[in-house]
């Protein structure tokens, strides 16, 4: 599910009509329809993951391991959120709560990432693959 599914469902959840929820959100009452086809600013997710209590991962539909994914880039993923523990911002260390939200959207952007590097491999070996004859014209 995307922004919008979810979005849709937790309100609905909460007995909550998107027009109204937009208007908790301090947005024009029409701006949720939107994200059928575009995303607000992070800002915006932020609020909406706050007020729904849910992480922003969650929110974006990005709460699970895409169906591609293999057991190597579970592993390349975790490894990737492990070095990046220590998080601070101007001498000061993130809450746990920050820290998460942090982690959420390094994962988004992680799956995203190794997305578009298996297409681009995917492409290059389609490229490079050898021209053979067909087997079926040959006598």
């Amino acid at each position: 599910m995307n922004l919008y599914d979810n979005v849709k469902y937790l309100a609905t959840k909460q007995g909550i009509s998107l027009p109204d929820l937009a208007e908790k959100m301090g947005l024009v009452r029409t701006a949720i329809y939107k994200w059928k086809t575009q995303t607000p600013g992070i800002e915006t997710i932020e609020k909406l993951a706050k007020y729904f209590d849910v992480s922003i991962e969650f929110l974006i539909g990005s709460d699970h391991v895409p169906e591609w994914a293999s057991q190597d880039d579970m592993i390349d993923l975790e490894l990737m959120l492990q070095n990046n523990v220590n998080m601070s911002y101007a001498g000061q260390e993130l809450s746990s709560t920050e820290k998460q939200r942090v982690q959420d959207v390094l994962t988004t952007i992680f799956w995203e990432k190794k997305q578009q590097q298996k297409m681009q491999h995917q492409k290059v070996q389609k490229h490079d693959a050898p021209n053979l004859p067909n087997t079926d014209d040959v006598k």
